[in-house]
């Protein structure tokens, strides 16, 4: 009997160590886990961090594959890493695959997205790779502070212009203004963009305020867009003396004469406009437009076909390979001048 009880006894002290043991192994275990997500947090972090400044040294050497490889392995060890998303969009404009850069720097704008309330832009963070609630909201925050930034809302409009979404462009950089109405960039980067998608009107208002800066900000591009912007209105006068700032801000561009020259055709001034082609020719000899309309004046005022066909010849080969309406038409006056040759020498 005292046997076995003895035996008994035994057999419950072996069971409360067992249990104990088993207890202290499984805190071990949990501690280890715990531990295990801790430094895995800390090196995903920084293995992405790695990964990512690889990638834009390799940018900056033109090393477009290889940089991409590095964010996109920046991107897959640690998601929130928003910055490789951008600079992957970056990559593919410099590699010519602008749908896949369009999808990069919609993916990056996602996470600057104000539209979305705090509850739908965590749950968004949380799916997209956060480890939990807490650094998504933290992470949220951040980004919260930045939407009061008129440097954001530049930045923003920059990358939606860049890829084609013009209209959402120019609302972000109204809501800068809305911040710092008197923002010169804001307001320079609303002028442009308003005047390359032909709304000349509310371009020339925006502009104004640009080119009468007397800040030295102005820049030759503030006045091509004016003198655009005024053409489109049909303002010809006011729209060369915007062209002839320009170039007197920028002298060695092309552009400006030939702009020049369209407002003389349209107001009948066609020996000024040649006079302007002919300058050109000897300041910037490799912008083509220069030739096509230098062509057009030969074939239409002088009738010397054949300099006007070296001209439209000029005009195309200086495109390389771009195909554009103008070049369409040159190809077709090219054809029909030589036409006209054949026949008179017969």
């Amino acid at each position: 009997m005292k046997k076995r009880k003895t035996i008994q006894v035994i057999a419950v002290v072996f069971s409360i160590l067992f249990f104990f043991y088993l207890s202290n192994e499984a805190d071990a275990r949990g501690g280890q886990r715990f531990r295990y997500r801790f430094y895995r947090k800390i090196d995903t972090r920084q293995r992405a961090a790695s990964h990512f400044s690889k990638g834009k040294k390799l940018y900056e050497k033109g090393d477009f594959k290889s940089a991409l490889t590095a964010f996109d392995d920046a991107a897959k060890v640690h998601s929130d890493t928003a910055d490789a998303y951008f600079w992957m969009g970056k990559v593919y404009l410099a590699l010519d695959k602008e749908k896949k850069a369009q999808k990069m720097f919609y993916r990056y704008l996602k996470y600057f997205d104000k539209s979305i309330n705090p509850s739908e832009s965590m749950a968004f963070l949380k799916k997209d790779g956060f480890l939990d609630e807490e650094e998504a909201r933290e992470y949220y925050v951040k980004l919260k502070k930045m939407l009061v930034e008129p440097d954001y809302w530049l930045f923003r409009g920059r990358t939606e212009v860049r890829i084609g979404e013009s209209m959402k462009g120019i609302d972000s950089y109204k809501k800068g203004l809305e911040i710092d109405p008197d923002n010169f960039k804001l307001l320079q980067q609303i002028g442009r963009t308003l005047s390359d998608n032909g709304k000349y009107v509310e371009a020339v208002k925006y502009l104004q305020i640009v080119v009468n800066d007397s800040s030295n900000q102005v820049e030759g591009q503030d006045y091509a867009s004016m003198g655009d912007s005024l053409r489109g209105l049909k303002k010809y006068d006011e729209a060369f003396k915007a062209y002839e700032m320009g170039l007197n801000k920028d002298p060695k561009s092309g552009y400006y004469r030939v702009v020049m020259a369209i407002c003389c055709l349209n107001q009948g001034k066609r020996m000024e406009a040649n006079h302007l082609l002919n300058t050109n020719i000897e300041e910037a000899p490799d912008f083509p437009f220069t030739y096509y309309f230098r062509g057009m004046i030969l074939e239409q005022d002088f009738n010397n076909y054949r300099e006007a066909i070296k001209n439209y010849k000029r005009f195309i080969d200086l495109l390389h390979g771009r195909k554009i309406p103008l070049s369409k038409e040159a190809d077709k006056r090219i054809v029909e001048l030589e036409k006209k040759l054949d026949e008179s020498s017969k």
